[in-house]
C-alpha cells in the first residue's frame, strides 16, 4: 500500500524523497495503531474526554522536551497506549493539592531549563533547535500554571490532575532520558 501511495505522489508531481516518505508512513502507521488500541478502551472505560485531554496537554510537553525512546516502537506504541488510559482513569480518582502541583510546576520548569531537550540518539539538535524548543517548553509550562490557577478557581480538578500527571511523566521521561545519555556518554 505504501508504495502504491508513494508512486501516486510521484505520478501528480509532489516531490519527495522516498526515505522521508517511508519514515513518515512508519510514523503514521504507529499513531494509528496508537490510536486504535486507546480510543476503544477509552470509550469503553467511559474516559474518552479525559483521553483526549491527556494527549492535548501531554503532546506539546512531549513535543518540544522530548523524552525517553523505547528502542523498539510498537513497545513504545504499547507503553504509550497503556500511559495514557492509566493517566486518563486516574485523574478522576487523584486528589491533588495546590501546593503539590505547583511544586512539581516548579521543577518541571526547573529541569526543562537546566536539562530539556533531551537529544536522542538518532536525532541529534543542534544548539540553535535546543534554544528554540527549550523557550517554547517553558513557555507551555508556565501556561499551565496559570491554567491550573484558573481551573483550580472553577473546582476543575480533574483536568488539573491530568495536567499534574503529564507533568510528572515529563519529569520522569526527561530525567530518564537525560542520565541514560550521560551514562552512554553521548
Amino acid at each position: 500500500m505504501n508504495k502504491f501511495i508513494y508512486k501516486v505522489l510521484i505520478k501528480n508531481n509532489i516531490i519527495l524523497d522516498e526515505d522521508v516518505f517511508y519514515y513518515g508512513w512508519s510514523i503514521l502507521k504507529q499513531y494509528f495503531i496508537f490510536f486504535l488500541i486507546t480510543i476503544p478502551i477509552s470509550i469503553y472505560c467511559g474516559i474518552i474526554f479525559e483521553t483526549l485531554s491527556f494527549l492535548a496537554i501531554y503532546i506539546p510537553l512531549r513535543r518540544y522536551i522530548g523524552g525517553f525512546h523505547f528502542n523498539r516502537k510498537y513497545v513504545c506504541t504499547i507503553v504509550s497506549s497503556v500511559v495514557t488510559i492509566f493517566a486518563s482513569f486516574i485523574s478522576s480518582k487523584l486528589q491533588c493539592n495546590y501546593i503539590l502541583i505547583t511544586l512539581t510546576n516548579l521543577l518541571l520548569i526547573s529541569t526543562t531549563y537546566l536539562i530539556a531537550p533531551v537529544d536522542h540518539v538518532n536525532k541529534r539538535l543542534s544548539s540553535q533547535e535546543k534554544y528554540i524548543y527549550k523557550k517554547k517548553s517553558i513557555k507551555i509550562e508556565i501556561f499551565y500554571v496559570f491554567l491550573v490557577i484558573f481551573l483550580f478557581s472553577f473546582n476543575r480538578f480533574n483536568f488539573i490532575n491530568l495536567i499534574f500527571i503529564a507533568e510528572c511523566i515529563t519529569l520522569i521521561s526527561i530525567s530518564y532520558a537525560y542520565f541514560k545519555m550521560n551514562k552512554l556518554n553521548i
